[in-house]
């Protein structure tokens, strides 16, 4: 993980422009309706640099999973600038949920709200898990960050579908 890391951040074989040309070419030519990104693990250094610097991609809901963005010198400082130079919530995103486990070895440090604000306000919102262990499950497996109820809530409630959760306590951030 740490390596296939150094490598994008470092463009290694031009390994970060390639990427972000593939992934964001989707997410330019989606045409409208609802948008919903899940950048997991280096999934979230490669989206959140596309986000930031395309502000005319809009993005109802973003979700940061096993997310290493809030690592300072290693990680953040060398992520993409938006034009005006900053690092902080991209332009074009509506909503920006971060999910961590505390004992995830990639997330390592779990709340991003402190380190990427949206006009000087922390507007993410930061939810901490607890994924299964055990059965070949580490901390950082995408199945278990995905499988998260509240995850769940939050694609229903950006995609405007009722459930059995809606209703004022339906937000992770409300129950915090």
């Amino acid at each position: 993980v740490f390596r296939d890391i150094h490598d994008y951040l470092e463009n290694k074989g031009g390994l970060r422009n390639r990427t972000m040309s593939r992934v964001s070419e989707p997410l330019r030519k989606s045409g409208g309706g609802k948008i919903i990104v899940i950048g997991y693990s280096l999934g979230s250094i490669v989206t959140y640099d596309i986000l930031n610097t395309h502000s005319e991609i809009k993005v109802d809901l973003y979700i940061t999973i096993g997310s290493p963005l809030g690592i300072d010198e290693a990680i953040r400082s060398r992520l993409l600038p938006d034009w005006a130079g900053r690092r902080g919530v991209p332009a074009g995103v509506k909503r920006w949920v971060n999910f961590a486990d505390p004992d995830d070895f990639v997330a390592l440090d779990e709340k991003l709200a402190d380190d990427f604000k949206q006009n000087g306000a922390e507007v993410i919102c930061d939810v901490r898990v607890r994924n299964p262990r055990g059965l070949n499950r580490t901390p950082h497996d995408s199945d278990s960050y995905l499988g998260q109820k509240l995850l769940g809530v939050e694609v229903a409630n950006a995609l405007g579908i009722k459930t059995k959760a809606s209703g004022k306590r339906s937000r992770p951030c409300l129950l915090m």
